[in-house]
């Protein structure tokens, strides 16, 4: 049986650090402001680059599951082979939404193809005034938005972390498949093109990868020595927010959907880390055994003070339920844990304007049941953990979502499920979302 001197520690040291491929305590250039070490063609990306074993990921684009032709048996079973998926992979994951900038003209005209405006110029142009007063009168944003998977292995070598790749890569589209959805690995244009799209809103059709071809997609100019924002390229201002904490129960559809629908460029980001079992039972126990003393030492005062006794107070004795009904379910069912942290990439085209979108973007978060707040002084950090890549230097241990933050990756998925609640388990019974705070 494990046991750990402090299983509190040790339960937040699961979420392990990425080391950053500059060498020194800060970046030097703006190259090391991109916590990644090399991409390849195939879209494969090295992280770090250390003697020995190092972090690889690699990055998918998936689209909404579609659940409307799937009565309740078929969506649970999507639903828990999702999961179980989620949950066997002992490497961390990110899934990312991300509002990418979009030519709205260029778009338009890929689809409107105007063969006879030389023919018929009149009612040509007559069809490009509607067309554009449909978008106006639709407010459509130069934006698209993708969802993205970001997966991670450690590996001693290239070839086979390539290997754990393809096999994975194997494994999704069976999976997405039987959702009737799809999920494509990105290769490295593709995956150069998300960065770049960000930085310069433009993508480009080909890429030298000779050489360290992300020269091609860094900005050109970097001030990150700001408290709560960066400045890139002198007009793109950014700010990365984490949430602090979560309602106890919470509406994970909503969350997402709420958050990520800016007018604006943005990223959404989960960061996912296992836990191992033994772990997360120790620290429910420790967390469980100081609840205790307190309850005691409650008691104790109230004797020395010639009170009555008056039972538990109320937040003692409800985090008492709370622990053993976490305890009970990590036993009876077996249950993961997978520690899961919120991050929220907001931009802007001056500083003014980042405060606003700041103070919109808390306010839109709490009426979901989270609180939003910026990352001070590590903002460089928290933007490199935000993207879709396999860095992870910040992490917030204040809280994090338990047992079902698989549930809440799969939602993300999902386009029809019923609101609030996740059907899964072996009694086919119904669980709300829960969180735990350490």
């Amino acid at each position: 049986m494990a046991f750990y001197i402090n299983p509190v520690k040790k339960f937040a040291d699961s979420v392990v650090f990425t080391k950053p491929p500059y060498k020194g305590r800060y970046p030097q250039n703006i190259r090391d402001s991109l916590f990644v070490h090399k991409m390849f063609k195939n879209g494969m990306a090295q992280v770090e680059n250390e003697p020995g074993e190092n972090l690889y990921d690699r990055c998918y684009v998936f689209s909404d599951t579609n659940y409307i032709n799937k009565n309740n048996d078929e969506k649970q079973s999507v639903l828990l082979n999702l999961m179980t998926f989620l949950k066997s992979m002992s490497a961390s994951f990110k899934i990312t939404v991300a509002n990418e900038y979009q030519d709205m003209d260029k778009f338009i005209s890929d689809i409107f193809n105007d063969m006879n405006s030389a023919e018929y110029p009149l009612v040509s142009a007559g069809i490009k005034r509607w067309i554009d007063e449909k978008i106006e009168d639709a407010k459509l944003h130069d934006l698209k938005r993708m969802l993205y998977l970001t997966i991670t292995v450690k590996s001693p070598t290239y070839d086979e972390a390539r290997s754990y790749f393809l096999a994975m890569d194997s494994e999704l589209d069976t999976m997405f498949k039987a959702m009737k959805s799809f999920i494509v690995p990105l290769d490295g244009i593709k995956r150069l093109n998300v960065l770049r799209n960000f930085f310069y809103q433009e993508e480009k059709e080909e890429y030298s990868f000779d050489d360290d071809v992300l020269y091609d997609v860094i900005p050109f100019s970097g001030e990150t020595g700001f408290r709560d924002f960066m400045l890139f390229n002198n007009d793109r201002y950014v700010s990365v927010l984490f949430a602090r904490e979560f309602d106890m129960s919470l509406n994970e559809g909503n969350l997402i959907h709420t958050i990520s629908d800016t007018s604006y460029q943005s990223f959404v980001t989960i960061d996912y880390a296992p836990v191992e079992h033994a772990v997360t039972k120790e620290m429910l126990k420790s967390k469980y055994g100081n609840n205790e003393l307190s309850i005691a030492k409650e008691a104790d005062l109230k004797k020395s003070n010639n009170q009555a006794a008056t039972g538990i107070s109320y937040s003692k004795k409800k985090k008492r339920a709370e622990l053993e009904s976490y305890m009970d379910e990590l036993d009876d069912e077996d249950e993961e844990c997978i520690q899961a942290g919120l991050l929220v990439a907001v931009t802007a085209s001056s500083e003014d304007e980042l405060a606003l979108r700041i103070d919109e973007m808390k306010r839109k978060a709490r009426k979901t049941g989270v609180t939003l707040d910026t990352y001070n002084y590590v903002q460089l950090k928290a933007f490199n953990t935000a993207l879709p890549t396999g860095v992870r230097m910040v992490k917030k241990d204040a809280s994090f979502l338990y047992r079902l933050a698989c549930c809440n990756a799969a939602v993300l998925f999902c386009r029809h499920y019923r609101t609030g609640r996740i059907r899964h388990g072996s009694k086919q019974d119904y669980k709300k979302s829960c969180v735990c705070k350490p």
